[in-house]
C-alpha cells in the first residue's frame, strides 16, 4: 500500500494506492473524495478539487452534527432551544454552514494499521449546539473500507453523523441500479420542504427487501409530486443481526454493512452544480447512500458518553 500527500491552499489530499483500488481523502470535511477500481471511478469525484471548499458541497464528506434536515434549525435539549444555521430556506440541512462538512480536521496516518485518523475539537455553540465535542473519524483501508465515527461531548447534545458518498459505479446511471435492503418501514417526508414527518410501512416503490431496480419507479407520480423529484428517503432496517445494503449495476456489487438503524438514499435528482470525473449525465448519475440515525428519532448524547458508529464498504467486480 502506498500513500501520497498533496497540500493545497488550506487542506490536504491523501491518496492511497492498493493493488486494485485508489482512494482519495481530504482533511477538509474528513472526506472520501475519490474511489477508483483500476480505471473506473466508483464515486462522484470533483474535476476541480477546490470545489470541496464550497459550503454546499457535501459529496463524500462527513456530515454532522445532525445529518439531513432540521425544521427552522431549532433543536431542543433539556427544555432549552438551540438555533442552528438556516442553509436551506427556513431549515437547517446537514449541520448548516458551520457543520463538520466545512471544517478543517487534523489528521494522522498509521501505515501499520492502514488507517487515516481525522480529528476535530468543536467548541461549545460553535455550530449552534451545546458541548465542547471531540470528533474522531477513522478510515481503515483495504479491500474493505471501514469508517468509524466517534464523538464525545462535555454537555448533553444531539449528534447524528454520516458519510455522504455518491456511488456511480460502472454505469453512472441510477436507473440501471438494483438496490436491496431489509427495510419494511420508511420516514414519510413533507413534499414541499422534505422535512421528516412520520414512520410508515414501505409502499411498493420503496420496498427493496427482494431487490428493486431504481429505474422501475423513479418517475412515478408519488415520487415526482414532491420537491425530491425522485428518491430522497430514509429507510429503516428491520431488526437483524447485521444491517446490510446491496447496490448493483452491470459490473459491480457494492455491499454496505453498518450499525446505524437506517439509511438515506438520494438519487441525484437535480442537475449538478459541479463537474465530476468520468460522468456523462448531469443528474441521476449516482446514488447517495447515507447510513444514519432514524430521522424521527435522533438520540440525545449525554455528557461524557461515547457516540460510536461504523460503515463498512465492500466493492467487487461481478
Amino acid at each position: 500500500m502506498k500513500y501520497t500527500i498533496k497540500k493545497y491552499r488550506k487542506y490536504s489530499i491523501i491518496s492511497v494506492f492498493t493493488d486494485y483500488f485508489t482512494f482519495q481523502f481530504s482533511n477538509f470535511g474528513a472526506s472520501l473524495i475519490g474511489l477508483k477500481y483500476k480505471d473506473t471511478e466508483l464515486v462522484l469525484s470533483p474535476k476541480n478539487i477546490d470545489n470541496i471548499l464550497e459550503k454546499d458541497y457535501f459529496y463524500g464528506k462527513t456530515i454532522g452534527a445532525i445529518t439531513n434536515r432540521v425544521e427552522n434549525g431549532i433543536v431542543t435539549i433539556d427544555d432549552k432551544k438551540y438555533q442552528m444555521d438556516l442553509n436551506e430556506g427556513a431549515n437547517s440541512h446537514h449541520g448548516g454552514f458551520n457543520g463538520l462538512s466545512n471544517k478543517l480536521f487534523n489528521y494522522s496516518i498509521n501505515e501499520e494499521t492502514n488507517e487515516i485518523i481525522f480529528t476535530y475539537n468543536k467548541k461549545d455553540l460553535e455550530d449552534g449546539l451545546p458541548g465542547n465535542i471531540e470528533y474522531k473519524i477513522t478510515y481503515k483501508i483495504g479491500d474493505i473500507l471501514l469508517i468509524n465515527f466517534e464523538a464525545k461531548s462535555d454537555k448533553n447534545t444531539i449528534i447524528s453523523l454520516t458519510n455522504h458518498s455518491f456511488f456511480c459505479l460502472n454505469d453512472k446511471d441510477v436507473s440501471t441500479f438494483v438496490l436491496k435492503a431489509e427495510c419494511d418501514k420508511y420516514v414519510e417526508i413533507n413534499p414541499t420542504d422534505l422535512l421528516p414527518l412520520k414512520v410508515n410501512i414501505v409502499p411498493s416503490y420503496m420496498d427493496f427487501r427482494n431487490g428493486l431496480s431504481l429505474g422501475k419507479y423513479i418517475d412515478i407520480e408519488q415520487l415526482q409530486n414532491s420537491k425530491a423529484k425522485g428518491y430522497d428517503h430514509n429507510l429503516i432496517f428491520r431488526k437483524c443481526s447485521e444491517n446490510l445494503i446491496i447496490l448493483e449495476d452491470s459490473k459491480f456489487k457494492l455491499t454496505i454493512k453498518t450499525d446505524f438503524p437506517s439509511f438515506q438514499i438520494y438519487s441525484d435528482n437535480y442537475e449538478n452544480k459541479y463537474d465530476f470525473k468520468d460522468v456523462l449525465l448531469n443528474k441521476r448519475s449516482a446514488l447517495a447512500i447515507e447510513p444514519c440515525d432514524i430521522l424521527t428519532d435522533r438520540k440525545l448524547l449525554k455528557a461524557n458518553e461515547l457516540y460510536k458508529r461504523y460503515i463498512e464498504y465492500s466493492i467487487k467486480e461481478k
